[in-house]
């Protein structure tokens, strides 16, 4: 059975392997040093605009976007879009569960940790996590002048542990799930544009000082495992549907 379902997901880890490899010349740890200093108004803007389309304030948009795409002169049946809807939130659901429950086990410190404890506010990243909420904005309020506002948006916002990237993991899961999708349509460009964006989503994490390339890797090979041995929940429901369901669906979406 599992054998199958590894078939069944080919395409999905195709895509997210071209994600790792891709990603593999840009994801490389940045000395804490070099998280010091200005950063122009045009870098950090995209950098945090492709961040933030992978994270808690953009997530909804790209899923909107990706979803109208790939119905976009591809007309689906109410049964197909029911499948799509109940498979990519059960998905969804276990990956943003499950890398929160990776990230307490774990416990690494993110990158930007080491840079508070080079600047001798931390005797070490593991105390950050310590420290109260309040305490913790404090030791930040120290590096105001140090640390660019485009990267120490992200440090106040994200104070929790590091491994693995949920924004990683995300983007990730958008991949396999709507590049898969994009492929199967034989869509091939719009393929590539989200493996780029899912690339460029997990990079920046590292440019802003939130991540370190295992984290990145750590969640392709996450959602990976999630997208291959999730069972498919949409196909199971629908056959379990009564036949006149099924086909009053079916007639209402011609």
């Amino acid at each position: 059975m599992r054998k199958l379902n590894i078939i069944n997901k080919k395409v999905e880890l195709i895509l997210l392997a071209a994600m790792a490899l891709v990603l593999a010349p840009f994801a490389r740890s940045l000395p804490v040093t070099d998280l010091l200093g200005s950063v122009d108004a045009t870098s950090g803007w995209i950098i945090s605009t492709i961040t933030d389309s992978a994270g808690q304030r953009g997530l909804w948009l790209t899923i909107v976007i990706l979803s109208a795409l790939s119905l976009y002169k591809q007309p689906l049946n109410r049964t197909e879009i029911f499948k799509y809807i109940v498979q990519f939130t059960v998905i969804f659901m276990i990956a943003y569960f499950g890398k929160n429950v990776l990230k307490e086990l774990l416990e690494s410190p993110r990158p930007y940790t080491e840079l508070l404890t080079h600047e001798l506010l931390l005797p070490n990243p593991e105390h950050f996590y310590k420290l109260g909420s309040s305490q913790q904005l404090a030791i930040l309020d120290q590096v105001v002048d140090k640390v660019s506002e485009w990267r120490l948006r992200h440090w106040y916002q994200e104070m929790n542990y590091s491994l693995p990237s949920g924004h990683t993991v995300f983007a990730a899961l958008c991949l396999a799930f709507f590049g898969a999708i994009f492929v199967r349509q034989q869509r091939f460009i719009l393929a590539s544009v989200v493996v780029l964006w899912a690339t460029l989503a997990a990079y920046s994490r590292v440019w802003l000082g939130m991540h370190r390339p295992e984290d990145l890797y750590a969640g392709i090979v996450f959602v990976a495992a999630v997208v291959t041995f999730t069972p498919n929940v949409g196909e199971w429901l629908v056959a379990k549907m009564p036949g006149h369901v099924k086909q009053q669906w079916l007639k209402a979406s011609h």
